[in-house]
């Protein structure tokens, strides 16, 4: 029994073990030539896309339920000076319910309709931008950090369309102020120096 799932285990890794293409680490792009004029990948800005208010991003027309949920997926649009304007998809459901007539049989031997609710997930998506930049602090500056944490908290912020972790910034692209501007001017209200 040993040597046989031994076997069947080693066939079935045999195209990865055997096929160089699945072996190589870099990714397609890489290895074929698309060049990559971004500074920052997709899992920092999805991570800050996520720490903004998710009711900025849900669909207009998705179902806001526990089971129902919003899932961001970021890609690199264009740069913008210091910063980098993202992409932002919002894909969720929105549901329609329904009721079908299902025939059962009974123990008499007669057969009925029973109604029975089902729900029709149908998916939405909706694109927004924001725009990201990497927070310059020197040296020991924690003033940065901790304006920073004061404006995300603070009632400036209630729609929660500023978000900060890890020295990364963010904030919705289509308000009128720049993401500099922005930092700017949080420095100054909070106490430290400008971003740069």
């Amino acid at each position: 029994y040993n040597c046989s799932y031994f076997d069947h285990m080693y066939f079935s890794f045999l195209p990865i073990l055997a096929i160089p293409v699945y072996q190589q680490m870099a990714s397609n792009d890489y290895i074929y030539g698309k060049s990559y004029n971004f500074k920052y990948n997709d899992y920092i800005t999805e991570m800050l896309a996520n720490k903004m208010g998710l009711n900025l991003f849900v669909p207009p027309n998705a179902t806001q339920r526990n089971n129902v949920k919003t899932i961001l997926k970021t890609s690199h649009h264009k740069n913008e000076g210091d910063s980098e304007v993202i992409k932002v998809d919002a894909y969720s459901y929105r549901t329609i319910e329904h009721i079908d007539e299902v025939p059962v049989r009974a123990g008499n031997g007669r057969t009925y309709y029973v109604p029975v609710r089902w729900e029709e997930y149908v998916p939405v998506t909706k694109q927004e931008f924001i725009e990201v930049s990497e927070i310059k602090s020197t040296g020991d500056d924690f003033n940065h950090i901790k304006g920073l944490d004061h404006y995300q908290k603070s009632e400036n912020n209630r729609d929660r369309s500023f978000a900060y972790d890890h020295f990364m910034a963010g904030k919705l692209y289509r308000q009128n102020q720049s993401l500099g501007d922005l930092l700017n001017t949080i420095y100054e209200q909070f106490g430290g120096t400008k971003n740069g």
